[in-house]
């Protein structure tokens, strides 16, 4: 994977390059954003992991959305200072979550840094930026 660099101030919805786990074909790189609960779920629970590269100022903001919608109950956020030199791994999940085929969850990302900041892919080959979704019948 490549890094993603996010704008400041600017809502940014992170691309997906690959599955390393792809069950009932949750992930589909047509639509990178996105992981889609297949066909036979009525509930799922969506969990993320963030890691932003080195950069000592500003707050850096986690949300996971259902279907494209802002916060929406029992949707995770997570809102963390910058840390001087250290790169932020955030976490955010969601709680159980009422669902139907076809609903999506995607992972949105902002920063006020003031300038632009890469979002890192992995750490020596350890995935630190990851998303999944896990659905129940």
């Amino acid at each position: 994977s490549t890094a993603q660099t996010i704008q400041n101030n600017t809502a940014t919805l992170i691309t997906w390059e690959v599955a390393v786990r792809n069950v009932d074909s949750m992930f589909d790189a047509a639509s990178p954003t996105r992981l889609t609960v297949p066909t036979g779920y009525s509930a799922a629970e969506a969990r993320c992991a963030i890691d932003w590269e080195v950069s000592p100022t500003g707050a850096r903001n986690i949300r996971i959305n259902l279907n494209g919608a802002g916060t929406t109950y029992g949707l995770g956020r997570n809102l963390v200072p910058a840390i001087s030199g250290s790169d932020i791994v955030q976490q955010a999940f969601t709680s159980f979550v009422p669902v139907v085929p076809g609903d999506y969850f995607e992972v949105l990302v902002e920063h006020n840094n003031g300038s632009a900041i890469d979002i890192s892919p992995d750490v020596a080959g350890g995935y630190v930026t990851w998303f999944e979704l896990k659905c129940y019948a």
